[in-house]
């Protein structure tokens, strides 16, 4: 093999680099529908107990709205967002100043 290696190990680690990262990213969004769809419930008043010592779920509608369409933008952004770390803790961070 030489001091070269395999021909196309670049090509095939770029791509399995590639595949990694979309499988992420397909289960960041699944997980954040599902947290959106989980407020979005206790928002329709079925269960408000869980989510309202957090403040979300008591105030039926637009607190829910707003964390649903922020959830809804980050996983947007997360196709084209290089860094998922860093979309969730935006999404995070405004949740935290949120109640200040």
């Amino acid at each position: 093999m030489g001091e070269k290696g395999l021909p196309g190990k670049k090509a095939i680690t770029d791509r399995h680099s590639r595949e990694e990262r979309r499988f992420r990213t397909d289960e960041l969004i699944a997980g954040l529908a599902v947290l959106a769809r989980a407020i979005a419930t206790v928002g329709g008043g079925r269960d408000p107990a869980p989510a309202a010592h957090r403040g979300i779920g008591t105030v039926p509608g637009r607190r829910d709205a707003e964390a649903v369409d922020r959830i809804t933008k980050t996983a947007a952004s997360l196709q084209r967002n290089p860094v998922e770390l860093l979309a969730l803790e935006g999404l995070l961070c405004v949740w935290a100043t949120d109640g200040e």
